[in-house]
């Protein structure tokens, strides 16, 4: 299974804001493409900001419009950050409003946090969502501590469909991809996900490994567009997916939002650099490199700053 977080991930560049029309030609090219089971469309707020779009926070009639635009056998995701709600209370009458409309609810929860996600994700699954875990830093988690999260985890499991493994920092290499997705299947049958960033442009080649190694569930974005480095390219992998299973699939529907989205690239320039290959070495996270980018640092400079960031 692929889901496509463009319009979530992606909001890190162009804050959340995409015109009407290429948000409607996105929805047209995902609805052809055979591998993408789920489109996540952005964060579910209780409140808009002036300085962010509609992805940012979730207008029931921007839900509604992409429901009514994409294919009916596509699912339909949204975020939480779990860390924003202290408790369900807090987003209830929220989901119970899009609960017509959306499918997937995925909590983001630092792996400290694990107790409250689980807390919020029973809540969600009683509403009638189908529920994420999205598990942050896999690259700072070592296999006790992740045979410890996921044994929680399990104890849950009639209470959560997925378990998100999320490379936040871009720092993962194929080998630890292997070895954490393989340690986290073998103590729970809940399906596992993987989600990657391309700080080493490792992205495509972790994904694989994922797969490989047992998940079920890939995220990507058109072009990669995402926070930081950004993310596994939703072109490359269904290509790749279309070559293997000998598919057939008119590629001109993907060219057309491919060069679209390139056309917003030049203007955020996403994708991976040497001030993100150094923070994905070590172990920084993307939003350091996003707000130091519009300041005028020498490499060695940064490489001194981050290496002892990471400390």
């Amino acid at each position: 299974m692929l889901l496509d977080c463009t319009l979530r991930d992606g909001g890190y560049y162009t804050d959340w804001v995409f015109s009407e029309g290429l948000v409607n030609d996105y929805l047209n090219t995902i609805s052809s493409l055979p591998l993408v089971n789920y489109i996540e469309i952005g964060y579910l707020r209780n409140l808009p900001d002036k300085d962010y779009g509609d992805f940012y926070y979730l207008p029931l009639e921007t839900i509604r419009n992409i429901r009514n635009n994409l294919d009916k056998n596509k699912k339909i995701a949204v975020m939480i950050n779990a860390k924003e709600y202290k408790s369900i209370n807090h987003i209830n009458d929220l989901l119970y409003s899009c609960k017509s409309y959306v499918d997937l609810i995925r909590i983001a929860v630092s792996p400290q946090n694990i107790n409250h996600g689980i807390e919020l994700a029973r809540k969600i699954k009683e509403i009638g969502f189908e529920v994420a875990l999205n598990i942050m830093y896999l690259s700072q988690i070592n296999l006790n501590e992740l045979e410890n999260i996921i044994c929680e985890l399990a104890n849950d499991s009639a209470n959560v469909d997925f378990i998100y493994l999320v490379d936040s920092f871009g720092s993962c290499y194929p080998d630890e991809v292997t070895e954490k997705i393989k340690k986290a299947k073998s103590y729970c049958n809940i399906p596992i996900g993987f989600h990657g960033h391309d700080n080493l442009s490792l992205a495509f080649s972790n994904s694989i490994s994922a797969c490989k190694s047992g998940a079920n569930i890939i995220d990507a974005t058109i072009t990669g567009i995402g926070r930081g480095a950004g993310n596994l390219a939703t072109e490359l992998y269904c290509t790749y997916e279309i070559h293997k299973r000998d598919l057939a699939y008119d590629f001109s529907k993907i060219e057309s939002i491919v060069e679209k989205f390139k056309e917003l690239k030049k203007v955020y320039d996403w994708g991976t650099s040497l001030p993100y290959i150094i923070s994905g070495l070590n172990n920084i996270p993307q939003s350091k490199i996003m707000n130091l980018s519009h300041k005028e640092y020498k490499i060695n400079d940064l490489l001194k700053l981050f290496t002892k960031q990471s400390n």
